[in-house]
């Protein structure tokens, strides 16, 4: 389960910058990491919550990064992953970063690239479990229906969370996104995800590797400020027609009527139907669209 930002004292919060300004490997680090976390056991302690204490780790030196570039220097694909060997952890169990004053900070300046878009500045992988809010790597444009409660990307999020901390597994993951090399290449138009379980050792799990592939459409207001017909103030007013659609497909979906033409269309897939399954294709009853 997500955890939420803790009542921090501010020596806590300082012991924090200390640790996020330091080098993991090293004496400083490990100083500054066990400093916080002795002073997180003793307020704790002091407000009769001394049983809630677990040794919170800063893992963001488990996750890598990378990108391609095309012959004239422009970014094609930026990816980012838990390292070889390495797996996402509980929320209890590390440090999330967003959470703290230092990470916080970081994270404001990273999202600044999406400032004046239309789109939000999404993490490729969730602070949640320790990946640094604040590295431009693990940061991109992102449509905000996607990004925000109950869209594609959150729900997938959501998902990875439930199987880490609830289920307790074990889980690698990769996330990579892709450019246009067009005069809107700065935002990328996919986010693709893998992820895969580890046994003890490390290694991947067989049979447990999945991918899902999401497409970064372009909002309203996206369009408008790139083809230059934004009007200044209206922001607010096109997001909000945003989530009234993406409500109005939610209501459609769940109606009764396209449940039924969901089942009836597995059916005949399961039977193999194939003249019923032509006369659909055929528009003569359609198919109902598959839901990610």
């Amino acid at each position: 389960m997500k955890q939420g930002k803790e009542s921090r004292s501010p020596e806590e919060e300082r012991a924090l910058e200390k640790l996020y300004g330091s080098k993991h490997g090293t004496e400083e680090h490990r100083r500054n990491e066990q400093a916080f976390n002795d002073l997180r056991k003793g307020r704790l302690e002091s407000e009769g919550r001394g049983a809630e204490w677990r040794y919170q780790k800063d893992v963001r030196h488990q996750f890598e990064y990378g990108e391609q570039k095309d012959a004239s220097g422009e970014v094609t694909h930026q990816t980012a992953r838990t390292k070889p060997g390495h797996h996402l952890h509980k929320s209890e169990d590390v440090i999330n970063w967003r959470h703290t004053e230092a990470g916080e900070a970081a994270d404001a300046r990273a999202r600044k690239m999406s400032k004046q878009t239309g789109d939000d500045a999404g993490h490729l992988i969730s602070p949640e479990h320790g990946a640094d809010p604040g590295d431009s790597r693990n940061i991109a444009r992102q449509n905000f229906l996607q990004n925000q409660g109950g869209g594609t990307w959150h729900n997938q999020e959501r998902q990875i969370s439930h199987d880490v901390n609830q289920s307790g597994k074990r889980v690698g993951m990769s996330v990579e996104i892709q450019y246009n090399a067009d005069k809107h290449g700065d935002r990328p138009f996919n986010r693709k995800v893998g992820t895969w379980q580890q046994d003890e050792k490390g290694n991947t799990v067989t049979g447990s590797k999945q991918s899902v592939e999401y497409g970064n459409f372009t909002t309203k207001e996206v369009r408008a400020r790139q083809d230059g017909t934004f009007q200044k103030g209206t922001s607010a007013e096109l997001r909000q027609e945003g989530y009234q659609q993406q409500r109005e497909v939610r209501e459609a979906q769940q109606s009764p009527d396209v449940g039924k033409q969901r089942a009836e269309w597995a059916e005949l897939k399961r039977t193999r139907d194939k003249d019923k399954m032509r006369e659909r294709v055929a528009g003569k009853e359609a198919a109902p669209e598959k839901q990610r």
